[in-house]
């Protein structure tokens, strides 16, 4: 039986060849930063539209005093609004992170080779990404806010003005006097 002879490589093959894996190396180094860059971008909207919601739910605390039914309406309106855009912004930033994931998991070598690290694909990967999914779980905070939105809106804006007690010992005579107490 012949023996085979190892591939002789020229000069220019060889080059060629180690700046084909330095142009992966690249590629890869691009696309995780690009990744990694959509995940963090995903969680400095998310911090910013949870404070945006914060400061909106303090104004109308600061409004409980006197109520203004169309204050708490155009504020709940405004809040669904925003609440409806910042889901939209994780699905399209999870679409952008889902790319970039199959484009990373595209450069890894095939399943077959066994003793090959890999970060985006395999078993560990999919055990990872089982539900509930991180990006699951953030989609949570929109929704609530956007359901409390709906609340706020809902019940004040229709809700009569009414005088605020002038100090605490006039709700206690207000409670009483109801039930038929002595005042």
């Amino acid at each position: 039986m012949p023996m085979l002879e190892p591939l002789k490589l020229t000069v220019e093959q060889k080059n060629l060849l180690e700046s084909e894996e330095k142009r992966k190396a690249f590629m890869y180094t691009g696309i995780a930063m690009s990744r990694n860059n959509e995940v963090t971008l995903r969680w400095s909207r998310s911090t910013i539209l949870t404070l945006i919601n914060g400061a909106g739910f303090s104004l109308l605390g600061a409004q409980l005093s006197n109520p203004i039914p169309v204050l708490y309406l155009i504020l709940g309106i405004f809040g669904m609004l925003l609440c409806a855009f910042w889901r939209i912004l994780n699905w399209k930033t999870q679409l952008w992170i889902n790319y970039w994931h199959s484009c990373l998991a595209k450069m890894e070598p095939p399943a077959p080779e066994l003793f090959v690290f890999r970060v985006f694909t395999g078993k560990e990967w999919e055990k990872v990404n089982e539900w509930p999914t991180f990006h699951g779980l953030l989609n949570f905070l929109p929704y609530t806010f956007g359901f409390l939105w709906i609340c706020i809106g809902v019940t004040f804006a229709f809700v009569e003005k009414k005088e605020p007690p002038k100090n605490p010992t006039t709700i206690f005579f207000q409670l009483n006097t109801n039930k038929g107490g002595v005042p």
